[in-house]
């Protein structure tokens, strides 16, 4: 097979995909960081009308990432604390 078949058949697989599953559709657009307009060429006039629902989809994913990005960093700032306690070294008769 040569170089550009095989990228012709990469993509097509690829549009098929994007145009007919919602969930990988959205989790391209955020991986991806795809333009609105980017997310249009992929769905094709054909299934335009689905641009909104993975638009949708993928923002409410995206907003997951955020919380759970949050969130891991408010444990990382709770795992410091409690390291930072377990260093407290209780004086000893010397460092007076």
């Amino acid at each position: 097979m040569s170089s550009k078949k095989g990228k012709e058949t990469l993509f097509t697989n690829f549009r098929y995909l994007f145009q007919n599953n919602l969930v990988f559709a959205s989790k391209t657009i955020i991986d991806l960081d795809l333009s609105e307009s980017e997310v249009k060429y992929l769905l094709g006039e054909k299934y335009s009308g689905r641009f909104k629902d993975i638009m949708q989809l993928a923002e409410k994913k995206d907003d997951f990432q955020i919380e759970i990005k949050v969130s891991s960093e408010d444990n990382d700032i709770k795992d410091e604390k409690k390291d930072r306690q377990h260093e407290i070294k209780q004086p000893s008769i010397f460092d007076f």
